[in-house]
C-alpha cells in the first residue's frame, strides 16, 4: 500500500504512522587526536568500533559459526617443531600453554584481523621470557604504530597501560613491549587493520535488524509496519532526534518502534510518502533479505562451500563424502595455507628472539576423518590405521587388529569369581604379568625425586576428585612461581596479589607461609617469613630447578582393603612392587603398546565383589604427586 500525503493533513499522517525506527551503522573511521604522535588515534567515531565488531560476532549466528570455524581450520591438528615434528609445548606464560595462546590469536585475527601480544623480558638477559595474549579490542595505538595503549573498558577509558613497539634484539629500557600482527587488506585506514569480512558488515546489521524485527512482531501479533519517505530534505542529527521523540512519544504503543524512516533531498512536491507492508507480505519479503545476508556474509568469509559451516541447502544440507572432501581442499588452498603462512612467520619472529625453534601447524589430511568421534574410529579402523593418524608407527603383530574398547557391563553373574577365568576378559582388556614385561623399561626411580606432595582423597565422588585435581595443579603452579619469582623483602601480601595477578590463583597469606617454608626445607628456595615480609636469598643451582608432577600407580581410594590382594592381577602386583614415578607421556606409551588407555582403565576389567558390577577400570589409578629432582638443588 503507497499514500502520499501533504504536511498539515494530519489526520492521514497520524493514520498512516504506526511506529519509528532508525538506525545507524558505525564505520571503521580514524580519529587523530591532535598533531603529535604521543596519543593514541580513535577507532571509531567514539573510539568503540571493536565493540562493534564484538556485538556482530555475539549477534549474527552464522557469522560467529564461520569466523570460529575459520579459527579451526586454520589451526588444523594442532602446533609442532617445524624441524622435529615434535608438538610446540613451550611454557611462554604462567597461565596458557602455547597452544592456547596461539589459539586466542588466531581467532582475534579472523574477527579484528589484528592479534596483540605483550613481550615480557628476562631482567637478567633482557631476552623476552613470556608471551601474554592481550585481546586485540583492548588495544589503542599511535599514528606511527610505534607507541600502544591498553584498556579492558575504553568506555570508561579504565586501568590504561602504555608500551612500546616491540623490536626484534632491541630492548634499551628492559620494560614489556607489545607486539601487533596486522594482516594485509587494501583500506583507506593507515593504524587499524581493517577486518576481511567489512563489505559483508551492511549484510550483518540488517540479519540483526531482521531478527529483531521478527522477534517484536512476534510479540506484537504481526501488526504492520510503515516506511515513512520525506522528500524536503534532511535534518540535522539534531532535529532527527527530537523528531523522533515526540513521534515516539505520541504514536508508540507498547510493543515498541515499527517505524523506518528515510530522508530525501530530491526537491519532490511531495511531502511524506508513507508504504506499508501488509503481514501477508512478510514472508516472501524476509526470506528474500535473509537469502541476500547469507549470500554476502559467505562471500565475504571467503567460504567456498556452505557445508564446510553446516550450512543448509536447498534440499537439505547435501554433499556426500567426497564433495565435502574436495570442498575442505578447496578452501585449504584458498584461505587456510596462506592465513597459516602468514601467522606462522610472525610468531617465529617471536620465537626466534626468545631463542626458541620455529613451529607450524600440522595440517589435518582430510576433514571426515578428524571429525569422527572415537567411538566410530575404533569401530571402522584398525590400531595401525589409527596409529597413522596420529603420525605413529605399526605396532608388531597389530596388523590388521581392531582396538578393544573397555566397556563396562550392566551386571556380571555371581559366579564370577576365578581372577584367571578367561571368560571374565570378554567384555575388555586385563593386563597379565608378560604384559608388564613390555613397560619395564618406563618410569624413574622414586628414590631420584625428592617428595613435595602427593594427591590425598577424602571424598570419592567425581566432582571433588576433579576439584581437588585441579587444586594440586595450581599448587605446582604456586611453587614454580615461588622459586622463578625473586620475592626478597616483598610483604606476604604483595606475592599474594602477584600470584593472583600473574596466575590467576587466590592464595591466603597463611597458606603462602607454609608454602615458603615448605620450599626452604627442600632446599628448592633459601627464605624466611619475618613478620609479614619475606627475606630469602638465592640457592644456587647448575640447572633450573621447577617443581614436577608425576604418577605412582596405587589403589583407588574408595575401595576397601590392602593396596595388593590375593586376587589382585599380576600385572598390577608388579607395577606397585616396581615402585617407580611415571610422567603422563609414559603412561601414553603404555597405552599404545597395549591397544586402549591404560590412564583411565589402569589394569583392565575388573568385577567388583561388594558392588556385584563389572566396571571397566581395576582396584587401581594413577595418583598425581609433586616432586624435584634429586640433585637440581645441590
Amino acid at each position: 500500500m503507497s499514500k502520499d500525503l501533504v504536511q498539515g493533513d494530519e489526520n492521514k499522517f497520524k493514520a498512516a504512522v504506526i511506529n519509528f525506527s532508525r538506525t545507524v551503522t558505525p564505520l571503521p573511521k580514524e580519529l587523530r587526536q591532535g598533531t603529535t604522535d604521543e596519543t593514541y588515534v580513535w577507532y571509531g567515531d567514539n573510539n568503540l568500533y571493536p565493540n562493534f565488531l564484538l556485538k556482530l560476532l555475539a549477534e549474527v549466528p552464522l557469522h560467529r559459526s564461520i569466523s570460529l570455524s575459520k579459527a579451526n581450520y586454520i589451526l588444523g591438528d594442532g602446533i609442532v617443531i617445524k624441524e622435529t615434528g615434535k608438538p610446540a609445548d613451550f611454557n611462554i606464560n604462567l597461565v596458557d600453554s602455547f597452544e592456547e595462546v596461539v589459539r586466542k590469536c588466531v581467532q582475534d585475527y579472523i574477527i579484528f584481523n589484528t592479534f596483540i601480544l605483550e613481550v615480557q623480558y628476562d631482567v637478567l638477559n633482557n631476552k623476552p621470557l613470556y608471551f601474554n595474549h592481550i585481546p586485540a579490542n583492548y588495544m589503542r595505538c599511535n599514528y606511527a604504530k610505534t607507541k600502544f595503549w591498553i584498556s579492558p573498558d575504553w568506555q570508561q577509558k579504565r586501568v590504561v597501560r602504555s608500551y612500546d613497539r616491540w623490536t626484534k634484539g632491541n630492548n634499551p629500557d628492559k620494560q614489556n613491549k607489545i607486539f601487533m600482527f596486522q594482516g594485509y587488506v587494501p583500506s583507506a585506514n593507515n593504524v587499524y587493520a581493517e577486518a576481511s569480512y567489512q563489505p559483508a558488515i551492511t549484510s550483518m546489521v540488517s540479519e540483526v535488524l531482521l531478527q529483531n524485527f521478527i522477534k517484536s512482531n512476534l510479540e506484537d501479533g504481526f501488526s504492520p509496519s510503515v516506511i515513512l519517505s520525506f522528500f524536503k530534505g534532511t535534518p540535522t542529527e539534531e532535529q532527527a532526534r527530537e523528531f523522533e521523540r515526540k513521534l515516539t512519544t505520541d504514536y508508540s504503543g507498547a510493543s515498541g518502534k515499527k517505524f523506518l524512516i528515510n530522508y530525501n533531498d530530491m526537491g519532490s512536491e511531495k511531502g511524506l510518502q508513507v508504504d506499508s507492508i501488509s503481514s501477508s507480505d512478510y514472508t516472501d519479503k524476509l526470506d528474500f533479505a535473509r537469502k541476500a545476508n547469507i549470500e554476502h556474509i559467505l562471500t565475504a568469509h571467503q567460504a567456498t562451500s556452505r557445508i564446510l559451516f553446516g550450512i543448509e541447502q536447498e534440499g537439505g544440507l547435501g554433499g556426500n563424502g567426497q564433495e565435502i572432501e574436495k570442498a575442505y581442499q578447496v578452501f585449504k588452498n584458498v584461505f587456510v595455507k596462506d592465513n597459516r603462512n602468514v601467522i606462522e612467520s610472525a610468531f617465529n619472529k617471536l620465537l626466534a628472539d626468545a631463542g626458541l625453534p620455529a613451529i607450524e601447524f600440522k595440517d589435518k589430511s582430510n576433514i571426515l576423518m578428524a571429525e569422527l568421534s572415537d567411538t566410530t574410529r575404533e569401530k571402522v579402523l584398525t590400531i595401525d590405521e589409527l596409529r597413522s593418524l596420529d603420525n605413529r608407527s605399526p605396532l608388531p603383530g597389530g596388523e590388521g587388529q581392531k582396538l578393544l574398547t573397555i566397556t563396562k557391563a550392566e551386571t556380571a553373574p555371581a559366579n564370577f569369581e576365578a581372577e584367571n577365568d578367561d571368560n571374565q576378559y570378554k567384555n575388555g582388556r586385563v593386563l597379565k604379568v608378560e604384559d608388564f614385561d613390555k613397560i619395564k623399561h618406563l618410569g624413574s626411580h622414586r628414590e631420584g625425586y625428592t617428595l613435595l606432595s602427593k594427591q590425598e582423597f577424602e571424598a570419592h565422588s567425581f566432582e571433588q576428585f576433579k576439584k581437588i585435581d585441579l587444586q594440586f595443579d595450581d599448587d605446582k603452579d604456586i611453587e614454580n612461581y615461588l622459586i622463578k619469582t625473586p620475592i626478597n623483602g616483598k610483604s606476604l601480601s604483595e606475592i599474594k596479589a602477584g600470584i593472583k595477578k600473574d596466575l590467576g590463583i587466590s592464595i591466603t597469606t597463611d597458606d603462602l607461609s607454609q608454602r615458603i617454608a615448605a620450599l626452604t626445607d627442600a632446599n628448592l628456595i633459601t627464605a624466611k617469613v619475618v613478620g609479614d615480609s619475606v627475606q630469602s636469598a638465592p640457592v644456587k643451582a647448575q640447572n633450573p630447578r621447577t617443581v614436577e608432577v608425576l604418577y605412582e600407580y596405587k589403589k583407588r581410594p574408595e575401595v576397601a582393603g590392602k593396596p595388593l590382594l590375593k586376587t589382585s592381577r599380576d600385572f598390577c602386583k608388579q607395577l606397585i612392587d616396581f615402585d617407580r614415578l611415571y610422567t603422563r607421556s609414559e603412561i601414553q606409551k603404555m597405552s599404545e603398546i597395549f591397544g586402549y588407555d591404560v590412564f583411565q582403565h589402569a589394569g583392565g576389567w575388573w568385577f567388583n565383589t561388594a558392588t556385584q558390577l563389572a566396571e571397566n577400570q581395576c582396584r587401581h589409578y594413577w595418583n598425581k604427586v609433586r616432586v624435584i629432582r634429586k640433585g637440581e638443588s645441590q
